[in-house]
């Protein structure tokens, strides 16, 4: 595994906005872990917000 996709699914746990860009990115560019970061984002920004709001 790359240190791109390291940094993508780092990001995706911690700032899943700028993980889901990321992850677009890496869609864009064809890398392999394009899609598991984005759908990480998407799963962790719904954790957030359920942990956020209470």
């Amino acid at each position: 595994m790359s240190g791109l996709a390291i940094a993508g699914f780092v990001l995706a746990v911690l700032f899943p906005i700028v993980g889901f860009f990321m992850g677009l990115a890496m869609i864009a560019g064809r890398r392999r872990h394009g899609a598991p970061v984005l759908i990480t984002s998407i799963v962790a920004f719904i954790v957030w917000l359920a942990i956020l709001t209470g």
